[in-house]
């Protein structure tokens, strides 16, 4: 009885582990995501952060699908930026976005547009990696 239980517990486990807070991609990769939500979350998104794991990103979550306009400050990693539409399709990508640095000329601040409801940053080179392109149906798995 204890095996069957922990059995049922772990394939619950695995399975809500599965249903949230990731992107699977055409190819089945699957990036784990971390969410940014509130005016603040989106606000820092990943500032200061000095390094990003492969099959990870931010998930920027926008109420509707509009016109999106991102600036780079404090940014310390290039990135690539996916917009993605409400129905899960990648309306364009900014690929090798700059990162910035701490004190840096809002001149030299990159600053990406595309649209979309929501935004995954991820590793530069990602997008290319894995072959995301506009059109691209990706399916979000978020809560």
């Amino acid at each position: 009885m204890y095996r069957v239980l922990l059995s049922i517990l772990i394939c619950a486990f695995i399975l809500l582990g599965c249903v949230h807070n990731q992107i699977l991609l055409p190819n089945g990769k699957v990036i784990k995501v971390e969410l940014a939500k509130t005016e603040e979350e989106t606000e820092r998104g990943l500032m200061f952060r000095q390094y990003l794991v492969e099959n990870e990103g931010m998930l920027f979550v926008f109420p509707k699908d509009d016109i999106r306009l991102f600036w780079m400050k404090n940014t310390l990693i290039d990135l690539d930026m996916v917009f993605i539409d409400s129905t899960g399709e990648i309306t364009s990508i900014a690929k090798e976005v700059p990162h910035s640095y701490i004190g840096a000329p809002e001149e030299e601040i990159a600053q990406i547009a595309g649209f979309g409801k929501y935004v995954l940053e991820i590793n530069a080179g990602l997008a290319d990696k894995y072959n995301l392109k506009a059109g691209d149906r990706l399916i979000l798995k978020i809560k």
